[in-house]
């Protein structure tokens, strides 16, 4: 209990930034008379040391909590890179009550205080959006808080563009999620009405919600009471074909409302003029109703697939184009011409991206650089199967702190199921400094009675996701330098009959037979 009372401050005091105080609190007396005495379970010493390794890296992140939040940020560590911004922001607001508050006219360093305000506020927001697509059950909740933080940026900064950008992308995000709900629909569309539209709740209704969007473009000046001889989409498509996605997308809008235009058409259309802008979220709401109004054209999954990739859900769009490809009769060549363009992103987008050094890749590639290379030894397995002939019990066998100076690579042949291969990733890190894995054809199979062919389309989407599980489990697919002049490169290969010109049963054997492709 005392040991655990430690580690539970050292928490506590990391979550809010005082590391000096947390590593304090995680010092080891040799006389066992004080903070984790000798003998304390070992759960409880492994949940200290992974705590020191987080604090050493929260502190080598950078000096101060603004930068590393973005370094957080820039991992895609956004639930940490929000901790990060929240301590910064009240850093500067306790600089600015110290100093009297904000004064009018303000002095440069008032100003100075501002800008740096409304930047965290920015990226606060900013974070929150991206949590609102990785949490799905907390969609709602982060995207408020993206709204809130937006709002704020633009009372300290007037007139932006970045932060109106900010509030514009969260205030769409929550009409999406608002748009899907079934109850209160007479209730939404008064709320939307009093508040005039554009920052109220969108109803459900498609029709109030083109009537009011066309009512947004009444002031940017296009008329939405136009002459039913005038062809709003063909004005529309002239729009597009000029490169003016913004006059075009009003033009959409208002052939929408008018309901005289198939429904479905008009709105891929609107979706692509949103995705040449690069408002995804608007793109990816219209490519959505789009499927909706017509699920077996094959460009109504091409649109939300483009829509995804643009999120940065390289992955989820590629299944989605799966999906089209089962559920399409007719444009099948252009759905598999959109899936060949987007093979090469799901490694890139995933593990080996050394275009930043500030990238998740380029950092565990030299995290260990300078590890001691005569206290480093590399082991290696393949064939564990942990989910056949009681393999799991194994690891029981295998003492727990033998190897934390040691490197593990795994060859492949983990278990059949990502279940099998989450739990195994799991067991060995928490017994080596390091894990590399590449996987076999057993890790990708795919079988019918198994819940991965409820997820996963083809072997091709359970390879990209096996990519999110590694680092869930702090485990590599990627090259790094494991110690000083020592390097592990997993190469990404498979094995074929015409390897062997003198099998002679060349091609007979289906050595992945469960693989689907």
């Amino acid at each position: 209990g005392w040991a655990a009372g430690w580690v539970a401050k050292a928490k506590t005091l990391f979550d809010i930034g005082k590391y000096s105080e947390a590593l304090q609190s995680l010092q080891e007396d040799a006389s066992g008379s004080k903070h984790l005495r000798r003998g304390a379970p070992r759960k409880i010493l492994d949940e200290a040391s992974a705590l020191r390794r987080a604090i050493a890296k929260a502190i080598q992140l950078g000096a101060s909590e603004h930068e590393r939040g973005t370094a957080c940020y820039k991992a895609a560590n956004y639930a940490q890179a929000s901790k990060h911004y929240l301590r910064a922001v009240e850093e500067v607001e306790r600089e600015v009550r110290l100093g009297g508050g904000f004064g009018s006219p303000s002095s440069e360093k008032e100003v100075a205080q501002r800008e740096a305000l409304g930047a965290l506020h920015s990226n606060l927001s900013a974070c929150y959006f991206k949590l609102g697509h990785l949490e799905m059950c907390q969609s709602e909740a982060m995207w408020r808080k993206s709204l809130a933080h937006a709002e704020k940026c633009l009372k300290l900064r007037p007139g932006w563009d970045k932060a109106r950008q900010r509030r514009e992308d969260a205030a769409a995000a929550l009409r999406t999620v608002n748009g899907t709900r079934g109850n209160g629909q007479a209730t939404r569309a008064a709320t939307a009405q009093k508040s005039g539209g554009a920052n109220g709740r969108c109803p459900d209704s498609q029709q109030s919600s083109e009537t009011s969007l066309a009512g947004q473009f009444d002031g940017l000046g296009v008329s939405s009471h136009r002459s039913a001889k005038e062809d709003d989409k063909q004005a529309g498509d002239e729009a597009y074909k000029r490169g003016d996605y913004c006059d075009a997308a009003r033009w959409y809008t208002q052939a929408l409302a008018s309901g005289r235009h198939q429904k479905a058409k008009v709105l891929s259309n609107r979706s692509a003029c949103y995705a040449k802008m690069g408002k995804w979220l608007q793109s990816l709401q219209d490519a959505q109703q789009c499927l909706q109004a017509s699920p077996k054209w094959y460009k109504a999954w091409i649109r939300v697939a483009c829509a995804m990739q643009g999120l940065g859900n390289v992955l989820d769009s590629y299944c989605v184009l799966c999906k089209g490809l089962s559920s399409c009769g007719e444009g099948r060549p252009e759905l598999q011409r959109s899936l060949l363009d987007l093979l090469p992103l799901i490694p890139t987008d995933t593990h080996i991206d050394f275009a930043s050094e500030s990238s998740r890749c380029s950092k565990r590639f030299k995290m260990d650089a300078a590890f001691p290379r005569e206290r480093t030894r590399i082991f290696c397995i393949s064939d564990v199967h942990i989910d056949q002939h009681g393999n799991l019990g194994w690891f029981k066998t295998l003492p727990d702190h033998e190897f934390k100076n040691d490197v593990l690579m795994i060859a492949g042949d983990i278990g059949d199921t990502m279940n099998a291969v989450r739990i195994c990733l799991k067991e060995f890190r928490k017994r080596f400094r390091r894990v590399f894995m590449c996987p076999g054809n057993h890790d990708l199979w795919i079988r019918k009675d198994t819940s991965d062919a409820k997820v996963y389309p083809d072997s091709i989407a359970k390879l990209g996701a096996m990519h999110n599980v590694c680092q869930e489990c702090d485990v590599d697919m990627g090259p790094a330098e494991v110690a000083r002049g020592l390097f592990v490169v997993p190469l990404f290969s498979w094995y074929n009959h015409t390897f062997d010109e003198k099998d002679p049963k060349a091609g007979a054997l289906r050595f992945d037979s469960f693989c689907r492709w």
